[in-house]
């Protein structure tokens, strides 16, 4: 136990405050160890933006909380207008880079009332009084309903006392309520000091999409949890009743402008640090700083665009992208486009996005473990970004030199990486028509198969130092990779520091596109201007670009706005040079990635009647040997989450049935599926392919996934030229059920111009293609491409 000098034998006035972590007995050890530490960082952090000394106050530990005595000279109106909001934003700061199991959400209470101290600890009524409120039913109500990480209770005294004599505290956000909890009968008073009601903006324009209003209860019901009640008794001294009785007013600070700044996850130490430094620099000669900065860290860009999208309006806006900001501060310049274009397309435009330029900058590099022993040569340096894809289809196949990137929605890196390879791919500027062009879908998929879209790069960078024969290359920022080889652990990622092995770290000659990092102010357009606020967001900007600031990113590894950084292990000896890229339509890139990764199921129904022995001159062989080329080019397009099956067909083929099944769609790789092609031949029987469409459009149909991002076709290979009966049920099963895109390649004249075949085509939503070279099949074989991965179903 903690000595107080002097000591407390005779019962004193405090204030009490005791906090409560929701959920904390259903987490196991481990987890519940990370959430008492964070609970202590986000307490003590909370002190410092409040300019409250911890280090001048007593604490007692209790196990499950903890005891803390303050001096009596501490502003009790600074503690009541700053405490609840400042320990709000430093618990979202510990949940932004927290898994799930570790976050924290809080029940608070702050009362007032003698306290006596005896040899087990500090116990009063007031102290079982407060008790019973922070376990009240009320309160665990309003918790469960927040949208936020914070519920805060009074009692009527403490509010009638203090809080609503304070003109600093929005006495509207507190609501009055009746508390009944054993033997305790009373009134109390409860708010939530990040949850609050978004007011309505006006609209010049009523006809307008109107931006959702965020209420103040009913928000993502919660079951009840057993709670571990963590008491942090806040002990002021004094002699009177008011104890939150303000200082004179030359003792006052007067409340700081609050910036609120949303930052990118690979910035997020840092800025965190800078913030920390810009707030001192904003003091006076009392202490008391004139801006308070609350960072809230973004884990992906994608959920930031969306809400801006929203107007920041949204239900779930401040729950899990945090406050509206003031400034954002993503990794790359297509971000903000990708921002702006939102917005755009959403029609919200009241929000105003200014970028003001590069606070730091970072190259895009080609990063890979350097082998055990090797000497720290410099690494082969690829020419182009051509080259770096060619290489990386080389070693598509080979896990130990594929090659991988972050996801483009979790990261600026993966989306910077995204768009110069789909832009080197396409050799085109990229907007939606380039990317759904003819070939494009097929061309992009094979971009996506020859370098694989992880998670974030803490991800990928985690996963090479714990597997680093294993890894292949990873496209990342040079300031990811310099940490990597100076031992330090991503931010957010889940692994410890790395003690050996590093990474050789290059980029093509011809140059690399930059993570430029910008300043983005945020601003209402139909709000009224606040003057103190424009001041200290262009009191950041100055200090993010001015000399302490450049040089800090320079010490976290990032380049400065001249593109110097400090010296780490495996740096380039030459500055790389700049990849410029033309104007990106951002949100046009993330679809057709979305498009592009989809997983597909495709079966194949090979044509072995005796007219596929036919020699075709212009293909150099039979029909066959250019279906079964057809297929093998339809392979190349498979990747390792797709499945393809294999049948071949022909009148009484298989039996009973008409085909016969080489590979089943649910054990179909494309390796096994060319394995299968080996065994195809010819039959010696008419064709008959209707009944043998029909089963294979009902077993798609019967085995398809729950998810909707998986595409199914059906690709068949035939002479085509035989006039079946039995066209009339076929077209019955296709109306059906869901559609499955049917596509012929037909080596017989005249076959797309049938009346069947337009029906089969038009109800399916396929197509039909006659060839007579190997120039029409990759036109046919494209066809089926841009149905799968070009965002056509």
């Amino acid at each position: 136990m903690l000595g107080v000098a002097g000591g407390l034998a005779n019962a004193m006035h405090h204030t009490i405050i005791a906090v409560d972590v929701e959920g904390f007995g259903a987490r196991d050890g481990p987890h519940q160890t990370k959430v008492r530490e964070g609970l202590s960082a986000a307490v003590h952090r909370a002190f410092h933006h409040c300019g409250l000394p911890w280090s001048g106050c007593r604490t007692e530990d209790r196990g499950d909380g903890m005891l803390v005595l303050v001096p009596a000279h501490v502003s009790s109106a600074r503690l009541v207008e700053c405490l609840p909001t400042e320990l709000a934003a430093r618990l979202r700061e510990h949940n932004a880079t927290a898994d799930e199991q570790a976050k924290i959400r809080l029940k608070i209470v702050i009362h007032s009332g003698e306290v006596l101290r005896d040899r087990q600890g500090y116990s009063s009524p007031a102290v079982v009084h407060a008790c019973r409120l922070l376990d009240s039913a009320v309160l665990r109500g309003e918790l469960r309903n927040a949208s936020g990480v914070l519920a805060l209770i009074t009692s009527d005294d403490f509010f009638t006392n203090v809080v609503s004599q304070n003109p600093a505290v929005d006495h509207r956000i507190y609501r009055k309520v009746a508390v009944a909890e054993k033997e305790t009968r009373t009134v109390a008073w409860v708010c939530l000091p990040d949850d609050h009601e978004v007011p309505r903006r006006p609209r010049p324009h009523p006809g307008r999409h109107r931006r959702e209003r965020v209420p103040l209860r009913g928000r993502l019901p919660r079951l009840p949890v057993t709670a571990l009640t963590l008491t942090l008794l806040l002990l002021v001294g004094g002699t009177t009743g008011n104890v939150f009785a303000a200082l004179p007013p030359s003792g006052r600070c007067a409340v700081p402008v609050q910036l609120n700044v949303n930052v990118s996850m690979e910035k997020s130490r840092v800025l965190r640090d800078l913030a920390e430094q810009f707030e001192r620099s904003t003091q006076d000669d009392r202490g008391c700083k004139g801006v308070s900065v609350q960072v809230t860290v973004a884990r992906a860009p994608e959920s930031v665009i969306e809400a801006i999208g929203r107007g920041w309006s949204g239900r779930e806006d401040v729950h899990k992208v945090g406050p509206e900001p003031h400034v954002l501060l993503p990794d790359s310049g297509f971000e903000f486009d990708a921002a702006v274009r939102a917005l755009q397309l959403s029609g919200h435009d009241e929000m105003v996005l200014e970028d003001w330029g590069p606070i730091a900058l970072s190259p895009l590099v080609l990063a890979r473990p350097r082998p055990p022993g090797d000497l720290p040569d410099p690494p082969v340096q690829p020419a182009t970004w051509s080259s770096v894809l060619e290489t990386a289809e080389d070693n598509a196949s080979s896990s130990d030199r594929r090659y991988h990137r972050p996801s483009p929605i979790t990261s600026g890196a993966g989306l910077t990486a995204t768009i110069v390879l789909y832009r080197t791919a396409l050799e085109r500027r990229l907007d939606a028509e380039a990317l759904s062009a003819r070939g494009a879908p097929n061309t992009l998929h094979q971009v996506e198969l020859s370098v694989v879209a992880g998670d974030e790069s803490g991800d990928l960078l985690c996963s090479t130092w714990e597997h680093p024969g294993a890894s292949g290359t990873v496209l990342v920022s040079e300031k990811a990779a310099a940490d990597y080889n100076e031992g330090d652990a991503p931010p957010g990622a889940p692994c410890a520091p790395r003690t050996s092995g590093s990474l050789d770290i290059t980029y093509p000659r011809i140059g690399t596109p930059y993570l430029d990092h910008p300043f983005v102010a945020v601003s209402w357009r139909e709000l009224p201007t606040n003057p103190a606020r424009d001041r200290a967001v262009r009191s950041f900007h100055e200090y993010l670009v001015g000399p302490d600031g450049q040089a800090a990113l320079r010490r976290a590894r990032f380049r400065d706005r001249l593109g110097d950084t400090v010296d780490y292990e495996g740096a380039p000896q030459d500055r790389p040079a700049r990849l410029g890229l033309e104007k990106v339509d951002v949100p046009a890139v993330v679809q057709a990635f979305h498009d592009a990764r989809r997983a597909v199921r495709v079966q194949l129904l090979v044509d072995v009647s005796t007219a596929m022995s036919v020699r075709l001159p212009e293909l150099g062989g039979s029909r066959l040997e250019a279906a079964a080329d057809a297929v093998f080019r339809t392979l190349r397009s498979v990747g390792d989450r797709d499945r393809v099956g294999l049948w071949e067909f022909a009148q009484g083929h298989g039996g009973r049935a008409d085909h016969q099944v080489l590979l089943s769609i649910g054990d179909g790789t494309a390796q096994r599926a060319r394995e299968s092609l080996s065994r195809v031949s010819v039959s010696g029987r008419p064709a008959r392919l209707y009944p043998t469409l029909e089963a294979a459009v009902l077993a798609l149909r019967s085995g398809r996934p729950a998810s909707p991002e998986v595409g199914d076709a059906i690709l068949v290979v035939a002479d085509g030229s035989r006039n079946e009966v039995g066209h009339s049920q076929l077209v019955e099963v296709l109306a059906a059920g869901e559609p499955v895109p049917v596509f012929l390649i037909a080596f017989a004249a005249s076959v797309c111009d049938s009346r069947q075949w337009r029906e089969i085509t038009q109800e399916t939503g396929g197509a039909c293609h006659e060839v007579r070279n190997m120039a029409d099949i990759d036109t046919a074989l494209e066809s089926v491409a841009t149905v799968l991965w070009g965002g056509r179903r």
